[in-house]
Formats: C-alpha cells, structure tokens, sequence
C-alpha cells in the first residue's frame, strides 16, 4: 500500500464538495495526485477543481482526524488502500462514469485481473434458484471467471458458495470492512480472503446504511465483464446492477422465472435485451475468447444421446445438474406445465430419465448425468 498517495486521495475525498468524477477529472489532467496539495491556485483551477474546491485543496482544509483513522484502521486490520492511479486497482472498474477514487480491500486483489462475472439475485429467493446459483457460480470459477457478488443473503451467497468449491470470489460490500453485513455470513469471510477478496468503497467504519447499497452496486458490475441475475422483484436491487451493466456497456444475462412468481422481474430483463441463461455455457459462449480455453472444453462432457427435438435437449441438460421436480423444471425452463409432461414423458418412455418415488425427475444413470452439447 502506498501511504502517501492513499493520504492524499482520503484527504482530497475529505473535503466537502470535491466527488469521486472532480477526482477523475482531476487526475485525467495532472496523470497523478501525488504533490497535489502543493500546487498553487492557478495549478489547481487549471487541473479542474472550482474556486471553492481549490480555495479548500490550498488551505488544506482537510479532515485530519478522518484519514488518519482510516490509515490506523487499514494498518491495524491488514487492510489495503488502493487509489485509482495505482497499478492494482480493477481495470474494468477504471473504465466507468465516476469510478471509486479509492477502495479498500481485505484479501487478494489479483482475481479482478481475471475474466469476472457479476451473479447477483433476490435475498428472498427459492430453494431451487439458489441450488441452481451455487451450480452455476460453481461452473464459471471452474472454468476461469472470478464470480464476484454484494455478499447478501438469498442468491449472492450461494454465488460465492459455489464459486468457493473451484476458483475464485469477489465480495462487494455497502458498508465499511471493518463489519460484515449479513453477520449470518461472516463464517465465509476467512475463505472468500483467500480465494479473492472483500472490497469497499466506503469508509472503514461506515455501517451498512440502506442507501450505499444502489450505489454499492455500481461496483460489482463495474468490475465485470457481464452481470447475471437470478430471481429479482419489481424493487430489487439486481435491477439496479443491471442497469449499471447496461450504462457501462457490460452484458446483462437473466434466468427467465414462473409468471407467477414473486421474483420474475427477470423476464422484463429479458424483453428488453437481456440475455436468456440456461448453464454456465451460455455465459462462456459470449467471453470464449477471454479464458484459458482447455477449461471449458473439458467442462463440455461426451454424451451420445441424440435428441429429437431443442426442448428435449434443454430438459435433459437441466437435470444434467440435479434432481428436479415438474414444478422446478417448468420454473427454471420457463415452459407450461402440460407441455413439460410431455416432453417428461417421452424422455421417460426412450429411458433417459427416471422419476424417483420423491416426484423428482434425474437422468437415467447409464447416461452418466453429463451436460450434452448433441442434437
């Protein structure tokens, strides 16, 4: 961590008025802030800031007490500092409309490097949307992306979970890092350090007010190549990271919900653009070009069933991943129910699956449960 420059940019955000776009600005000009505060007047109107602003910057009207806490905290507490003109700070996160001037971190930063994917969804989710989350989170680790969430109950910790078996997460909180929001969740923190990292850009010791949540979420598809949502009401805030993605032209992908489900806001995503999403592959056919390609190509199984019809195969590839009961399997493909038992049922007749006495349906064992790219 370089303490001068993180003094310098905490000092700067300490004065009142002077917002994280000045701080772009700024910095597009001058190529760093390192001396800032000793330029002089003319310097510092040329460099962008307002006559108040640098009035401010000159006197050095700073809030002392703040960043030196801040500095304290991060030392204490093994926590970095990185500024947006450092070499480690996220590169895709340099690229957006006002990016954090600076974060804090509690971890390894190096994951944000690597291909990432946002997967975010309803804290109030279902039981099988979260299965199908843990899966899915699962999958895209293993195959190279770092799966970055907000940490939230519901979906976003089930994204981490599974990403936590194979690879790599990105945790994103709207508060400061010295707490953990939800506490239920803090038995994953040690973990998620290790494989990546919890990151802020709110003060260290900022608690998790209702309003750093939206703008929380800027972040976690800011530092994304695309942003998947999983289950989202009307009032979520998935949508608002959807949103993001589309204003930072990063790709919104959305698994279609039942039409009369709490959580179906996803199916307006995917009216207006987003992109549909059955299985980690779907993800991995819009960003091949991003990953070590041996990965995905093992993850592709050998399966010599031939099926006679798209649903059928659609079907197949959904209890690829685990049981599933009619309900869930018109949920998760978005088809009606008479229309599913018949395609149930003839993948019953030709021995493909089997429904165990549960009411839940699974690929027939000598087809070996593999995820089928055949026709």
């Amino acid at each position: 961590m370089n303490f001068r420059l993180a003094y310098t940019y905490l000092a700067l955000k300490s004065v009142k008025g002077i917002s994280d776009e000045t701080v772009s600005k700024v910095l597009g000009r001058l190529g760093t802030l390192d001396g800032l505060f000793d330029l002089g007047l003319t310097e510092l109107a040329e460099a962008g800031f307002n006559q108040r602003q640098a009035q401010a910057v000159l006197s050095r009207n700073v809030d002392r007490q703040f960043v030196e806490s801040q500095i304290s905290l991060a030392r204490k507490h093994n926590i970095d500092i990185t500024t947006i003109e450092e070499g480690g700070y996220p590169p895709m996160l340099r690229e957006i409309h006002s990016p954090p001037a600076v974060l804090f971190s509690r971890g390894r930063l190096e994951p944000l490097r690597m291909p990432c994917i946002a997967v975010v969804g309803s804290r109030n989710a279902s039981r099988s949307s979260m299965a199908y989350t843990e899966k899915l989170a699962e999958d895209l680790a293993e195959v190279g992306f770092n799966v970055v969430s907000g940490f939230a109950a519901g979906i976003d910790i089930h994204a981490h979970r599974g990403a936590l078996k194979k690879g790599y997460t990105t945790a994103v909180l709207g508060n400061g890092l010295m707490s953990l929001y939800p506490e239920a969740n803090a038995r994953y923190a040690d973990r998620v350090c290790e494989s990546g990292c919890f990151l802020s850009e709110f003060p260290l010791d900022e608690p998790p007010h209702a309003r750093n949540f939206p703008i929380r979420n800027r972040i976690i598809s800011g530092v994304s190549h695309g942003v998947v949502v999983i289950e989202a009401s009307t009032k979520s805030g998935s949508l608002i990271t959807a949103r993001y993605a589309n204003e930072q032209g990063r790709e919104v992908f959305a698994v279609p919900a039942s039409p009369d489900s709490r959580n179906r806001a996803t199916n307006d995503l995917i009216r207006n653009g987003a992109r549909l999403i059955e299985n980690y592959y779907d993800v991995v056919e819009e960003f091949s070009r991003l990953l070590p390609r041996g990965k995905f190509i093992d993850k592709q199984e050998e399966c010599n069933i031939v099926f006679d019809s798209p649903e059928k195969h659609k079907i197949y590839n959904l209890l690829a991943k685990g049981p599933l009961n009619r309900d869930e399997l018109c949920i998760t493909a978005a088809m009606k129910v008479g229309d599913m038992m018949v395609i149930l049922s003839e993948l019953e007749l030709e021995g493909v699956i089997i429904c165990d006495i549960d009411g839940k349906y699974r690929i027939n064992g000598g087809a070996g449960g593999k995820v089928c790219d055949c026709t």
